[in-house]
């Protein structure tokens, strides 16, 4: 069975503990609702910190996810396994993970997520048959925006913070929608408003970092007019300004997705209004150049272009690289892809 919203998944999850799957397939490009997904999963089928074995796909090998799917428990009832990143699996690894989706054990429950996952695979057809798949469509860069506003709202009123939906905004304008970030931005407004009830427009500008949306705009205009000089020296400047790979990176991937989209609309012949009706926003100018931006770029340097974003954030979670030198290694690839 297929659920392409989270709140279906809440429902199938509080309609019966008896019609509980023994796999659930989490694929989705937000990293935030992946975990709200997964979180939402293990408190529903355990309430034991015992019962939950996380595992990094890349890391496992054949003999040690046998000995998990095929391990019983005497400390719990129901035992939770999740495997993250389920498509860096080695292919020997996938193969016998298969075979037990053929035939999963009904004592425990298998839960597997991705940024992506193809419908073609089968590991995604074996979770639609056997259990649950949860498809998370990707979220609108306004609707990414406003969710990040309602989260910080919340946010506020879990630690009994009045914030204003203004000042919620104004947060997400300085830090982006980087849930990440937003958290440690909220932390520290916590710490600094501690003796006020309020937390204010003057508390945001006072101590919160500031994403620099003109220059990284800037650095997306020259990846995609391939113009390297111009986008080195955007990057140098938001680095030496202080701005962090991670943030910067998810920010270039944001751009790169858009006009990704918008590449794909052309290449299936839909017309500029079609496109105006996805992406509300681009008027004018603005879906001028996105139009030519996807022209000239071109479908596929997108979608490589993507791969290797994946590929570089990785290294920037798990090397000891200088993250400049990362970055400019990066906007090199993406200037070179045809």
């Amino acid at each position: 069975m297929k659920y392409d919203h989270i709140r279906l998944l809440e429902k199938h999850l509080e309609a019966s503990p008896q019609a509980r799957a023994p796999i659930y397939c989490i694929v989705g490009k937000e990293l935030h609702e992946i975990q709200e997904a997964i979180q939402l999963l293990i408190k529903t089928l355990t309430t034991s910190p015992l019962a939950v074995s996380t595992f990094d796909a890349g890391q496992l090998d054949e003999s040690r996810l046998w000995m998990e799917l095929d391990s019983l428990s005497f400390f719990v009832e129901t035992r939770v396994i999740w495997i993250q990143q389920i498509d860096k699996l080695k292919k020997s690894v996938q193969e016998q993970l298969e075979k037990y989706l053929n035939r999963p054990s009904t004592s425990q429950h298998l839960i597997f997520s991705a940024s992506t996952l193809s419908k073609q695979q089968a590991l995604y057809q074996l979770a639609d048959q056997k259990g649950i798949v949860l498809e998370l469509p990707e979220i609108k860069l306004w609707e990414k925006e406003k969710k990040a506003v309602e989260w910080v709202t919340k946010q506020a009123t879990a630690v009994r913070k009045v914030m204003a939906y203004p000042v919620c905004q104004l947060l997400v304008k300085q830090v982006g929608a980087d849930y990440a970030l937003l958290s440690q931005e909220m932390a520290k407004l916590v710490c600094y408003c501690e003796d006020k009830k309020e937390i204010t427009t003057q508390d945001v500008q006072a101590i919160c970092s500031v994403l620099h949306v003109e220059s990284i705009f800037l650095l997306g205009e020259a990846i995609f007019q391939r113009n390297a000089t111009q986008a080195l020296q955007a990057l140098h400047t938001l680095m030496t300004d202080g701005q962090a790979a991670l943030p910067l990176i998810r920010q270039v991937r944001s751009q790169l997705q858009t006009t990704y989209q918008v590449a794909l609309l052309l290449a299936q012949e839909h017309s500029t209004q079609d496109i105006v009706q996805e992406f509300p926003y681009m008027k004018g100018q603005i879906l001028e150049k996105q139009i030519k931006y996807a022209q000239n770029y071109g479908l596929r340097a997108l979608q490589e272009g993507l791969l290797i974003i994946d590929k570089t954030e990785y290294q920037l979670k798990n090397s000891l690289a200088d993250p400049q030198l990362i970055m400019e290694l990066l906007i090199i690839q993406l200037i070179r892809l045809i």
